[in-house]
């Protein structure tokens, strides 16, 4: 057996909170390391990282990860390429659930040093609960940071599926274990190919049976690269007006489908009867008005309620 190295010095400390933290890997030799780092010394928690390599093809990635697997909290496992939304759920699924938290992590960011205390010491409901924060852009230096990526409150996450962006970012995600015992309950229902999303997946489902938490404040470094997963590219721009709207045409079977999981553990009567309305659309015209008539659908759309009229009046999809 190996003798694994201590990481985190804070790691013995029974009394602080634990936390899992999921990173799915691909091909991600140059920056790894400084995101591995940034999570060991995160403070005044006990962490173990769980890192799954998602079928790198890459053999600098490849013994990149050997190093950490000499590390006391960084557990490594090697898999084939599922594609990265499916990589950090099988994360979620196969993990213990015997932490007090859980988090995702992007292969190539930094966290601040109070990244997981901060968010952790947000939630103090013992309902399921998401904590999720802003972003802050940088580039190759770390001293040279650019501005936060959002300067208001996401729009309501469940209020979305109508091929709307909750803007809420994955790699800022700290949950309880409320939460993840609904998630692990419940695996991603996928209406179309395109659309399954780890990240918009978790924040649904926290919108429907529990609280969403949002940060203004930053504790995330966000790296912008021409290998990010997620990048700001045009091809990227226009991939995303293609699903929101494919996300418009397929929305009456995602609120089914909604309903039918988790219908036992939404307790709210409003967002029940948002998704039946949802769910009827176009067949029932009471709830096709009661649906285009709501500012927090248009909100989250960037769409104005004449022109979300049109497009689901004449399906302009």
């Amino acid at each position: 057996m190996k003798n694994k190295q201590q990481h985190n010095s804070h790691c013995n400390q029974v009394s602080m909170p634990s936390v899992a933290i999921f990173l799915s890997y691909y091909n991600g030799y140059e920056y790894i390391r400084d995101q591995v780092d940034s999570i060991i010394k995160q403070r005044d928690v006990n962490v173990d990282l769980f890192i799954r390599d998602d079928g790198s093809t890459c053999e600098k990635s490849k013994e990149e990860l050997k190093i950490f697997e000499n590390y006391n909290n960084v557990h490594v496992y090697y898999g084939a390429n599922i594609g990265v939304c499916s990589s950090f759920m099988d994360l979620v699924y196969k993990c213990a659930n015997r932490y007090d938290y859980y988090a995702f992590s992007d292969q190539d960011d930094i966290w601040l040093e109070n990244k997981l205390i901060d968010g952790i010491s947000k939630i103090e409901n013992d309902t399921p609960v998401l904590y999720c924060s802003n972003l802050t852009f940088f580039y190759s230096d770390i001293n040279t940071r650019g501005k936060n990526v959002m300067d208001k409150e996401p729009s309501v996450v469940y209020k979305s599926l109508f091929g709307g962006t909750s803007n809420c970012w994955g790699c800022t995600f700290i949950w309880n274990n409320r939460l993840n015992d609904v998630l692990k309950i419940h695996e991603i229902p996928i209406i179309y190919p395109q659309q399954k999303n780890h990240d918009t997946w978790v924040a649904l489902v926290a919108s429907l049976v529990g609280e969403i938490i949002w940060d203004i404040n930053s504790n995330v470094l966000w790296r912008r690269h021409s290998r990010n997963v997620s990048h700001n590219g045009y091809m990227q721009h226009l991939k995303g007006i293609w699903f929101n709207k494919a996300s418009r045409m397929h929305a009456p079977k995602m609120a089914k489908a909604c309903i039918e999981a988790l219908e036992k553990e939404i307790e709210s009567v409003d967002i029940l009867n948002f998704l039946k309305d949802l769910s009827s659309y176009p067949i029932n015209a009471r709830s096709f008005f009661r649906v285009v008539r709501d500012k927090d659908v248009a909100k989250s759309t960037h769409d104005s309620r004449i022109k979300l009229f049109v497009d689901m009046l004449f399906r302009f999809f």
